[in-house]
């Protein structure tokens, strides 16, 4: 089975200032007469009035985030967020943008304050996930590269690897794995040094779980 090669959200992971990304990428197609610059204390929907202080564009009309703004959590502990940088509809994080969590960094597209689509994660511990989201967590193909070097192409499914995909090592070895659930169903390994690190022994069950 050959490796899984994902679409390239960025040729290099993204760059940080501060926690937050710092991003050409992002683009925004406005109109000067519904849309007005502002820098207030975010109100959005009930769910996260109060909890931060928004710079961006607000909609004349409704008086909600909607296109480009930043938006920096005051009180994060309920949704792990600290803060959002990127494109808005009607109060909702919606088209490409960053958040960043208490547990890591998300880089990709939203779709009505949902990660859905392609998308990057880094997590505080150096791993990294890079692939399709659907459903706010991991669905459909992707990269999963873990802290000790070691890099899995393949199916996800609701956060875990579900499905056929393979294993590669830093020392150069691979692996072939079917996965149900986050669970090893059968594995085909080709040794191809000494010191071999048994990831698949190690940790039998791998599971990739975003907040």
């Amino acid at each position: 089975m050959p490796p899984f090669s994902a679409p390239t959200l960025y040729d290099t992971a993204p760059t940080f200032h501060h926690g937050v990304s710092v991003s050409s990428t992002i683009s925004l197609s406005s109109s000067p007469s519904r849309q007005i610059l502002a820098d207030v204390e975010f109100v959005s929907n009930n769910d996260m009035n109060g909890e931060g202080h928004y710079t961006g564009e607000i909609n004349k009309v409704t008086r909600l985030p909607h296109g480009r703004g930043s938006l920096r959590y005051t009180s994060y502990e309920k949704k792990n967020c600290i803060a959002y940088t990127g494109l808005w509809e009607n109060g909702l994080r919606h088209g490409h943008g960053s958040l960043e969590y208490t547990t890591g960094v998300y880089v990709g597209n939203f779709d009505r304050d949902v990660r859905e689509g392609f998308g990057f994660f880094r997590w505080a511990d150096g791993a990294e996930y890079q692939g399709d989201f659907s459903q706010d967590t991991p669905n459909g193909r992707g990269k999963f590269q873990r802290k000790d070097g070691s890099t899995y192409y393949g199916d996800f499914k609701n956060g875990h690897m579900h499905g056929l995909g393979t294993m590669e090592y830093e020392n150069g070895d691979f692996g072939v794995f079917n996965w149900n659930n986050g669970k090893i169903l059968t594995k085909s390994e080709q040794k191809r040094s000494k010191n071999r690190k048994r990831w698949a022994k190690s940790q039998p069950q791998e599971e990739i779980i975003l907040v």
